[in-house]
């Protein structure tokens, strides 16, 4: 009589800094995973970096540790998130690591998902799961779009140019509509941070983050570094996950500065991938940028400006399309945005995506007709901050 096939097991690492608020959650949404009908096998590793606000969560984490054998290490200073994940690396055994942060959930069935599609071919290094950016799991969050030079200039020119800027955004629309119309695994270019999966015989030939990465641009990194050696970094959007994004950095104190972070970060990936002329050539996109700021910051179509509001408009589709595409994000060229796909005569943000649009800046929305691939309608509105 065959023998069962042993069940798989999983090393989830987490970086915390201030993040109390979220991680245990994080923990016990993977605990509540299966795998093939059974719980899954999860060793979690908690890193904390020094986090400002310790004292507040220390109880909640050393529950974990003590009733769940959670691995905890109280960490002396904050060396950056890839040092701090490559030491929770370094503290698991598990055959799959799962690297993860800590504002995420992960929706029934996401670990199965991704372990299966991991293990269905050995040419693939990692793999990352469909991201939403809300409890109802409405609004998809963006494909990440690797960083490139030819990425840097196209957003610049996108910044200036209303023609650049609509074909820009409308090819990255396109193909976040393509994961609702398919939903079998995809190769991409590049997976998200936030939640991304491998086999730790990859991660041990080729290594994890690299630690010059004191904040951001590790996940490019390490993608860049992986599609590289042949390995394809595979999107599986039957694998859900909320991302409660930036969590973390929104906590840092002024002291933290996470964006000086992000410049260092920034530069020393295209120094890595591109040499000091790539750096220059990045440092001559800035310097434009700049000084022809105040030109930039403009949608691509007419936008209807509703104003402050106090609960989230209902918005009437021009039409209406029988099927609409709908983008709403910070950013007034739709560079960087969540879509929801509609199939009704106007459409509403939902209770909980409010929770993270209501704060205080300026909301852009518009609708796709995805018959045409034409914006059918823009708005702005908004919200007035928490208190």
């Amino acid at each position: 009589m065959p023998q069962p096939a042993p069940q798989p097991k999983f090393a989830a690492l987490f970086v915390s800094y201030n993040s109390g608020d979220y991680l245990p959650r994080a923990v016990h949404s993977l605990w509540a995973q299966r795998v093939d009908g059974k719980p899954a096998d999860v060793e979690v590793v908690i890193v904390d970096n020094q986090s400002p606000n310790r004292e507040s969560f220390r109880a909640a984490f050393e529950e974990l540790r003590d009733r769940f054998g959670v691995k905890l290490i109280w960490h002396h200073r904050n060396d950056g998130y890839a040092a701090g994940m490559n030491l929770a690396l370094s503290k698991s055994t598990a055959p799959f690591v799962l690297v993860t942060n800590p504002d995420v959930f992960y929706a029934p069935g996401c670990l199965e998902q991704l372990y299966k599609t991991l293990v269905s071919d050995r040419r693939i290094g990692m793999v990352g799961p469909m991201g939403f950016l809300d409890d109802g799991l409405e609004l998809v969050l963006p494909i990440n779009q690797l960083p490139t030079l030819d990425e840097e200039m196209e957003r610049f020119r996108g910044r200036f140019s209303k023609r650049v800027s609509l074909e820009y955004s409308l090819r990255c629309a396109r193909e976040m509509y393509y994961f609702y119309k398919h939903s079998e695994p995809r190769t991409l270019r590049m997976l998200s941070g936030a939640s991304m999966m491998a086999r730790r015989e990859t991660i041990e030939k080729h290594g994890l983050f690299d630690d010059r990465f004191p904040l951001f641009y590790e996940d490019s990194d390490i993608c860049h570094r992986y599609d590289a050696h042949g390995l394809d970094l595979v999107y599986v959007p039957r694998a859900h996950v909320t991302h409660y994004v930036s969590r973390s950095v929104a906590s840092a104190p002024r002291t933290d500065d996470p964006m000086k972070r992000w410049a260092v970060a920034r530069r020393r990936y295209f120094h890595k991938w591109y040499g000091p002329l790539g750096v220059e050539l990045l440092d001559r996109i800035d310097a434009a940028a700049k000084r022809f700021g105040h030109r930039g910051g403009k949608t691509a179509t007419p936008c209807r400006d509703l104003g402050f509001v106090n609960s989230p408009p209902i918005l009437q589709i021009p039409g209406p399309p029988a099927e609409t595409l709908i983008q709403i994000g910070l950013d007034a060229a739709f560079f960087l945005c969540a879509t929801a796909l509609v199939k009704a005569p106007s459409w509403q943000l939902s209770k909980h995506g409010w929770v993270f649009f209501n704060a205080g800046m300026p909301v852009f929305v518009r609708a796709i007709d995805t018959a045409t691939f034409e914006v059918v309608g823009t708005w702005t509105f908004r919200a007035p901050a928490p208190k």
